[in-house]
């Protein structure tokens, strides 16, 4: 049985001097390979991935396997405690607003002197290197890139945001896979992939697959992603070719507020599946559930808003595909009576503009006008 090794990091001290602090759970294998960071809940109420990193330290624990993995669990245990009545906030940060996956850093996109690390330089010094070299040297310049990024910020502070979010960086670096879980509001099980790994992404055999063109927005897989798509270029234009070595996702699991250690035996068996595929080479693994594998650009991945305010019911539940002018939701405001004194003045219903799947909807019926209330997929194609 694999040992696990315990690592812990302070991210916030409280105004009593307690120390808020992500600890970080390490399992190496019998032999070489690729190193995976698996992070999650860095909105507090998205707790499906504890249930999901549970069952694969179980799983790597019992199978001998190549490589190494850094699983941490609870990757904002502040979000984790903010709690209002019975509800998790834990999606936004609750004194700014500003949302806890949106303020990851692209170092490369950065002048030099922000980032400490020019590529440019790195290039011309690595264009004849190996490419194991090119790797290992660039996790390097990647984790002193995070530290010169923080260093210059020392003297002002840093935002819990982004310090929590550069800590994150500085450990996903050395790796060669980060997998970021999540859930929805009240969504079913998709991926977030970029187009760049839009093929690889079919190994997760996930039923819905969100596909992103290579910009960079904030999120955690997409700052991992970035300074991998920034040096394959720029080898290029040298006449360098670096072969893909570096993938980076978000997955989602399912809605928030919610746990299924069930549930989290094929989720985790999607990602062994992938994790195989991609070289830490274990035996045997659980059998993967079955799913058609559908996919859309970002660009048809549409949002539904509520055109009146009212308490609403959702008609169509999440991965259930819908037709047409189909009813997506109604809503239901008795105050509407004083207009006229009729109840039809009551109900009102918002019909697809096209056909589509249903992704997520509001985690609440109580919505105010301009609300969002449901997000769906347009224009699907295969993607198995």
């Amino acid at each position: 049985m694999s040992k696990i090794q315990t690592l812990k990091v302070p991210v916030k001290e409280m105004p009593n001097g307690d120390l808020l602090s992500i600890k970080i759970y390490r399992i190496t294998g019998q032999t070489p390979g690729p190193h995976v960071h698996i992070q999650s809940s860095v909105h507090g109420a998205e707790i499906q991935g504890n249930a999901v990193i549970y069952q694969l330290i179980d799983f790597f624990q019992q199978n001998d396997f190549s490589g190494s993995i850094s699983f941490i669990p609870n990757a904002n245990p502040w979000a984790l405690i903010q709690k209002s009545g019975q509800y998790t906030q834990g999606r936004f940060n609750p004194m700014t607003g500003d949302n806890w996956n949106r303020n990851y850093v692209d170092l490369l996109g950065l002048p030099n002197e922000e980032s400490g690390l020019d590529l440019n330089s790195f290039v011309t010094k690595h264009k004849d290197s190996e490419e194991s070299t090119i790797v290992l040297e660039y996790k390097k310049a990647l984790v002193d890139s995070v530290n010169h990024y923080m260093e210059l910020r020392k003297t002002r502070g840093l935002s819990d945001n982004l310090k929590l979010n550069l800590i994150l960086q500085k450990l996903a670096a050395p790796a060669d896979i980060v997998l970021d879980l999540h859930t929805g509001p009240c969504a079913t099980r998709y991926l977030y992939s970029s187009e760049l790994l839009a093929e690889s992404s079919k190994q997760f055999k996930m039923p819905f697959t969100l596909i992103y063109p290579n910009i960079f927005s904030g999120a955690m897989d997409e700052a991992s992603q970035a300074p991998w798509w920034r040096l394959t270029s720029a080898l290029e234009e040298v006449g360098k070719r670096l072969p893909p070595v570096f993938e980076s996702y978000t997955i989602e699991l399912g809605s928030q507020e919610r746990l299924s250690l069930e549930e989290a035996e094929q989720d985790a068996a999607r990602i062994l599946h992938y994790l195989n595929y991609k070289g830490l080479a274990f035996k045997s693994s659980p059998t993967v559930p079955s799913a058609d594998g559908l996919a859309c650009y970002l660009k048809d991945y549409k949002s539904y808003y509520a055109p009146r305010g009212g308490l609403y019911q959702f008609m169509v539940a999440p991965g259930q595909k819908f037709a047409k002018n189909q009813v997506l939701a109604r809503s239901l405001n008795l105050d509407n009576l004083e207009r006229n004194g009729k109840l039809d003045d009551c109900l009102f219903e918002v019909t697809a503009a096209e056909e589509g799947i249903v992704i997520n909807h509001s985690v609440s019926a109580i919505l105010s006008e301009g609300s969002e209330l449901v997000e769906v997929m347009e224009n699907s194609f295969a993607h198995s």
